[in-house]
């Protein structure tokens, strides 16, 4: 057992958003089992300094590529991604070392669930248990048309189901590129096989509109009308980026669910943003995401909650869209119902996923309850963080994690021996 004692604050994220104060956190194995006073003999953490949360949740990132931060800061994307990126990309042939850096930046940037969108995806898996973050892992399919590469896209997936099942922090879903870059029988045959399955689906929708010029020109389509005419587009998928949706009423009616990843698109500058507020109002599930250093450049959802709030407040001209509340929903209690996941709450029975943050500091003053909400939206980021909790374990403590200089050194060896940029 493992006792948070006189939490200072407990932001729960349960049904009614309680926070609570002064009180303690009672966790057995991987699970919360109370929430109140306790007595319990067993090791304590003095909480009575710290803002308690549950952990939040990056919905969508590249480890391949997090070794290619700051490749380039001033391209087009079609640029950056092909001239850049893909180039640097092929240059590294062991995804562990970028998936050990993304497994260390998330935890100490208050992460503790990541989704991959990847391939070397057994190598990730070993990354992420080596560090003990909880992570979606999804080898990302395609074929660039090319109609004999779909049978060795599909085995590569089906192959990770026995080597991925069974493991306590690793989930396994599908993943497929974008529309405009794989063939409409690899999109059904990813789709078919997530149905099968009851696997999650991620793919890359409608992040540039040269997508959409693409797609109407091939198939005399919107993208999103051809996504359900191939009947693709189900509960199962998870739709990233969607910058250009227009449809957002034929989007939520399919029940897929959306990722934003602000910083990502307003750096890669893609020209339009997801309409999380009109998503919202048609009760779609909105989570977000990071994206890749390489375009981002951190794994810091913190980061990515405020860009929210800011984006669509200055581009509708409108300072009441995007409550607070709405805002650390998608990064907390939304992303778990998204993952099938019982966290992302503090509540009695939850996986206790939780972080803590310090707020004897200044920028958390006037800390009251009727603040903490919007001094995590709008004042914190990821350095912040100093406690990380994950399936009941403490993984960091006092900004610390167990061999984290060990780690560093091996990233940083590899990066100068590879030398991908």
């Amino acid at each position: 057992m493992l006792l948070l004692k006189n939490c200072r604050f407990i932001v729960t994220q349960n049904d009614k958003r309680e926070v609570l104060e002064h009180q303690d956190i009672l966790i057995q194995d991987n699970q919360i089992v109370k929430i109140g006073k306790a007595d319990e003999k067993c090791p304590a953490i003095d909480c009575s300094d710290m803002l308690i949360m549950p952990g939040l949740i990056n919905l969508h990132t590249h480890t391949c590529t997090n070794l290619l931060r700051g490749i380039s800061d001033d391209l087009p994307l079609k640029d950056w991604l092909e001239k850049k990126v893909w180039p640097a990309e092929r240059k590294i042939k062991d995804v562990y070392y970028g998936s050990l850096l993304t497994a260390l930046e998330s935890v100490k940037a208050g992460t503790t669930t990541f989704c991959d969108h990847s391939f070397g995806i057994e190598r990730v898996a070993e990354a992420a248990e080596t560090i003990g973050i909880r992570a979606f892992l999804s080898y990302c399919m395609l074929d660039l048309f090319d109609k004999n590469k779909i049978k060795e896209e599909l085995k590569i997936t089906k192959d990770l189901i026995p080597k991925l099942k069974n493991r306590e922090l690793i989930t396994q879903a599908i993943g497929i590129h974008a529309p405009n870059t794989c063939s409409e029988d690899l999109l059904k045959a990813g789709a078919s096989l997530a149905n099968e399955l009851n696997m999650l689906n991620f793919i890359h929708i409608l992040e540039t509109k040269p997508e959409a010029e693409f797609i109407k020109k091939k198939t005399g389509k919107g993208v999103i009308d051809y996504l359900n005419s191939i009947n693709f587009l189900n509960k199962n998928t998870i739709g990233i980026h969607l910058c250009w949706l227009n449809e957002t009423k034929d989007y939520a009616k399919t029940g897929a669910s959306a990722v934003h990843c602000p910083v990502s698109n307003l750096k890669l500058a893609s020209g339009a943003r997801l309409p999380v507020p009109e998503l919202l109002k048609f009760k779609t599930n909105v989570s977000l995401g990071t994206d890749s250093n390489a375009s981002n450049n951190n794994q810091d959802i913190f980061e990515e909650m405020k860009a929210t709030g800011l984006l669509h407040k200055y581009s509708l001209n409108d300072s009441t869209v995007m409550p607070t509340q709405a805002i650390l929903d998608m990064a907390t209690r939304n992303a778990a119902e998204i993952l099938r996941l019982k966290t992302g709450r503090i509540e009695k029975n939850f996986l206790a996923d939780i972080i803590g943050i310090p707020i004897n500091q200044p920028k958390f003053f006037p800390a009251k309850k009727e603040t903490i909400i919007s001094h995590i939206i709008y004042s914190s980021n990821g350095s912040d963080v100093e406690l990380s909790i994950i399936n009941g374990k403490v993984i960091m403590k006092n900004k610390q994690i167990k061999n984290e200089k060990t780690h560093l050194k091996s990233i940083n060896d590899y990066f100068t021996k590879v030398k991908p940029f």
